[in-house]
């Protein structure tokens, strides 16, 4: 979805209400498939949905520009079509990471006197002159994850952190958010009774450790905070598969680890039922 709403010298269509179209906002269908040695990406349905403005692409007057941005590898490239889809294929190594799709509709010559139907009454029934490469419409930013082994509705939390033995005797468990996974730091005496536990009873740690480190990362990611890091990445796609909401971060990591304060209940009475038979 579009962050914010601009403001443009001439109205644009899926800014806020500049223009009234057939549809609320311009939403394309955005396919990608991640292969060993390359990533396909489709695009289908580049419509504005306005009588007017599809004419100027029929017309040659306007074009759909694509960009695509990989910070991770420092990709960018920018595409063009009057079709209504649109593909391309790009070599493995080009896209790593968080990929973002920002779809437009810009002019490619002088439009002298554009005043499109359904303008908003701000406008009061005024008409612009439009500069080639000045937009004329707007779609919401996709993205997409160029990661082929990771699977974001079967994520593991390994995906995500990792647990190592500190430095300390004993004190609390530490985290860190900036590097490429979430490091979680136990003291010695700690770590020597997570290792005894960690294959028997799981979800007890995931109630005491993973679920208050994964509520930070949520909302790290909520705040717009989260460094652009492999474990954001891949949580961003998880939420996103999951259609989760962030707003409500410790809602949401639940949601991720299945529910871990149930599963440790029940794994832990198992435990007790073994001693006391």
């Amino acid at each position: 979805m579009l962050e914010s709403v601009l403001s443009y010298p001439h109205p644009v269509l899926g800014n806020g209400d500049d223009v009234a179209a057939s549809v609320d906002e311009i939403q394309p269908g955005v396919e990608c498939i991640i292969y060993d040695e390359s990533i396909a990406l489709t695009i289908n349905g580049l419509e504005a949905h306005h009588e007017q403005i599809d004419e100027l692409i029929k017309s040659g007057d306007a074009t759909w520009l694509i960009r695509i941005n990989c910070p991770r590898t420092y990709y960018r490239e920018s595409f063009t079509t009057r079709e209504q889809a649109f593909s391309q294929t790009f070599d493995g190594p080009d896209l790593e990471g968080k990929v973002y799709i920002e779809i437009s509709l810009v002019a490619v010559k002088r439009i002298e006197g554009y005043a499109p139907a359904g303008m908003h009454s701000d406008y009061d029934g005024a008409n612009f002159d439009i500069n080639s490469g000045e937009l004329i419409a707007i779609v919401p930013t996709y993205s997409f994850l160029a990661e082929k082994d990771f699977d974001a509705l079967k994520a593991p939390v390994a995906s995500l952190i990792r647990i190592e033995e500190g430095e300390e005797d004993i004190g609390p468990f530490k985290c860190t958010y900036e590097t490429q996974l979430i490091i979680v730091t136990l003291p010695k005496a700690g770590w020597d009774e997570y290792a005894a536990i960690r294959d028997r009873v799981p979800s007890v740690l995931h109630t005491s450790i993973v679920l208050p480190v994964l509520v930070e990362a949520l909302t790290l990611l909520r705040d717009d905070s989260a460094p652009g890091v492999t474990w954001a990445d891949r949580l961003d796609e998880i939420v996103t598969q999951m259609d989760l909401d962030i707003e409500k971060p410790l809602l949401a990591a639940q949601a991720i680890l299945s529910n871990p304060l149930g599963r440790a209940f029940v794994e832990v009475n198992k435990e007790l039922d073994k001693r006391a038979g």
